[in-house]
């Protein structure tokens, strides 16, 4: 038995799901699918399937404690041609009624007849339903049902239209060992922040469609762990194109990492998956097999920051806690946030004029509940009250009489002019606390704290997760 083996032995135990947790997840599908088939009956609308198309339904991938269900309910198209004919923009706007009515006259009462009380309509490329009960989240979705080779010629009608074939996929071209080994890349990914939307590194860690991917194309995860570092060069493509091909498609230009999705060819299921995320999943795969360790398969809460590693550091960081106040959805809330700080490193970085700021800086955000912590971490927290600005070269006449009528004090060194100019900004903090108290970037967002070391345990541990994972991941710890 090899290293991984005995590990694997040890962890599948520990992650695979009860009997009773899914009794109870069948129990809640079956539920709300008859429902579901009862106000179908009373609108007369005949649908093709309704299935439950997550980790936790017909795939039956998930870990234990998960509490998500993927309701997905198929329309037959032709049932719909008079929309589904449309000139594309009409179409998506058409589609939007469409499944927003759907929500409101069909998935909401199908909700209450289950006794399901808490819900709320949200929206991804079209109105969908979020059902909440107990730890519970179930998705209600609403797509078409399309044969296989109209997907491969024509693509989907709507986004989700693939899912049940990547369900069918899963099901037929994965062994029980397959499975296995899915879960296992999960926990992996999961125990090292960097799977799905919460408490990961970068904006979206690996999703676990992605997860089932990489088993069936590398078979086991060992061949995972061995293949993921040579990904990002050696893009992952079921139509055999080759990797130029791909680099050069506009379609996926701007993507780091390129899986490309079995059942579309023109879609890259890993263009979601953040740089920061690739990037330390491989950096804790390296580790894993420099110490092979069954801890980086399991979990662990973020602790509070530990004050004698935090000590000496804590100059270096500023954190910005949120509260989400209004009813989006934690994703919106999220990616506005990132856009934010994004901004917010730039400015840290360099000054307008392009000098120097506060060097090198890293930024994550962390989540729990609707508190929201954007950390920042800069390399050079302090700055001389002055800094030089470079100016025109001595052969641009008029715009160095320009540029030293508006700096007196300018003087000519290496062929171009310089002049001192005060800073605006000594250190980081005034300059995060004036762009978030002025910012409408992170609107439907409440500024809570802006604080050295956090005010919450949800700021503080979010320094935790700079100190353990983000900073020894680019070498500054």
């Amino acid at each position: 038995m090899t290293l991984l083996e005995a590990i694997r032995a040890e962890i599948l135990p520990v992650i695979l799901p009860t009997a009773e947790e899914n009794k109870k997840l069948a129990r809640l599908y079956e539920n709300l699918k008859g429902g579901l088939q009862k106000i179908a009956q009373k609108l007369n609308i005949a649908p093709s399937f309704i299935q439950n198309h997550g980790s936790t339904g017909v795939k039956q991938t998930h870990l234990r404690g998960t509490s998500d269900l993927d309701i997905f309910i198929g329309l037959n198209p032709s049932d719909y041609s008079p929309i589904v004919n449309l000139p594309p923009r009409e179409r998506k706007k058409a589609l939007e009624g469409l499944f927003l009515s759907y929500v409101k006259d069909w998935f909401i009462p199908a909700a209450q007849t289950a006794g399901f009380t808490e819900y709320q309509v949200s929206y991804a490329e079209h109105p969908y339903l979020i059902i909440s009960y107990e730890n519970y989240e179930i998705d209600v979705v609403g797509c078409f049902d399309l044969e296989y080779d109209y997907l491969l010629t024509y693509g989907p009608i709507t986004a989700v239209d693939r899912t049940p074939w990547h369900s069918k996929l899963i099901v037929e071209k994965l062994s029980d060992e397959q499975k296995q080994d899915v879960r296992l890349l999960k926990a992996f990914f999961k125990a090292n922040f960097v799977y799905g939307d919460k408490a990961t590194l970068g904006r979206f860690g690996f999703t676990g469609f992605s997860a089932e991917i990489l088993i069936y194309y590398f078979h086991t995860i060992e061949n995972v762990f061995s293949n993921l570092g040579p990904l990002k060069d050696n893009p992952l493509d079921f139509f055999n194109r080759p990797a130029e091909v791909l680099r050069n498609d506009k379609r996926f230009t701007d993507d780091y990492l390129i899986i490309i999705d079995p059942v579309d060819k023109n879609r890259n299921l890993a263009s979601s998956i953040s740089k920061r995320a690739y990037e330390y999943a491989c950096f804790q795969i390296l580790k894993f097999f420099n110490a092979p360790s069954p801890q980086f398969f399991i979990k662990s809460p973020l602790p509070l920051p530990d004050p004698y590693i935090l000590g000496p550091l804590l100059p270096h960081f500023i954190v910005v806690e949120l509260i989400n106040d209004s009813d989006i959805h934690y994703t919106e809330a999220r990616d506005r946030i990132y856009s934010a700080c994004e901004k917010v490193r730039k400015l840290l970085e360099r000054e307008n004029t392009g000098e120097k700021r506060f060097g090198k800086t890293l930024f994550e955000v962390y989540f729990e509940g609707q508190i929201f912590a954007a950390v920042f971490y800069c390399t050079d927290p302090f700055s001389e009250p002055t800094y030089l600005r470079k100016g025109p070269p001595k052969s641009k006449i008029s715009n160095v009489r320009e540029f030293c009528d508006s700096h007196p004090e300018a003087f000519l060194k290496g062929g171009f002019y310089y002049a001192p100019v005060k800073r605006e900004f000594q250190n980081p903090l005034p300059l995060i606390a004036q762009f978030f108290q002025e910012s409408k970037q992170v609107k439907g967002l409440k500024l809570s704290e802006i604080a050295q070391e956090g005010a919450s345990e949800v700021g503080k541990r979010a320094i935790s997760l700079m100190l353990s994972c983000v900073l020894p991941l680019y070498g500054m710890i």
